[in-house]
């Protein structure tokens, strides 16, 4: 059986077959619950994300204010929140292009960016499963465009910090290598699709 402990569901004595849906939310639904709002399932061995349940949620279910609204401005702990949000959708659209649900995997990550788009909430490294996934599902132009404007955030990063003096950028160095290292894992993501010489790398 399942005891909730804050939301999570731990196993006490017996494992059950039948699989429950667990997560840090009370808000129930069905025979589940949501979290942030995934769905999570636990079977008698491991557990994992449940895709369809899930998808419903997120792509049907879940309503977006004015975040796509260019003339919003989006305070900073509200940005946090939302790429945890985002967060939610790139997880989903992983798991259904690991287990060959392409084409499902790619309608997700153009909700995710349909509903957080860059100039709102600002596309980062987070957004690399979505590259592979718009190769995989033969929408090449996507997977590039992606690939640039995740690789235009971070070559504005490195000229900023370029552009200051060395009394402050020495306390950047650590942003400095992190984004340096994103944009070798950019064109290694290219090459690895063939795609190197046909992008702006």
């Amino acid at each position: 059986m399942y005891a909730f402990h804050n939301g999570i569901a731990v196993s006490v004595g017996k494992v059950e077959t039948k699989r429950v849906f667990v997560s840090t939310s009370r808000i129930k639904i069905c025979s589940g619950y949501i979290c942030n709002p995934m769905v999570y399932s636990i079977w008698q061995q491991g557990g994992g994300i449940d895709y369809d349940n899930t998808y419903d949620i997120l792509l049907n279910k879940t309503k977006w204010g004015n975040l796509n609204d260019p003339s919003v401005t989006v305070d900073r702990e509200s940005t946090r929140n939302c790429l945890m949000m985002r967060q939610d959708y790139i997880r989903l659209a992983d798991a259904l292009y690991k287990c060959g649900r392409v084409d499902s995997a790619a309608v997700v990550i153009d909700k995710a960016l349909e509903v957080f788009p860059n100039h709102t909430i600002q596309t980062d490294y987070y957004l690399f499963p979505g590259i592979d996934i718009y190769f995989a599902a033969n929408q090449k132009d996507k997977a590039i465009a992606l690939a640039e404007t995740i690789h235009k955030k971070y070559i504005d990063e490195i000229q900023y910090y370029l552009s200051l003096s060395p009394n402050f950028s020495e306390y950047y160095s650590e942003d400095m290598k992190n984004a340096l290292s994103v944009i070798a894992q950019l064109s290694r993501i290219l090459e690895d699709n063939d795609e190197k010489e046909e992008s702006s790398y």
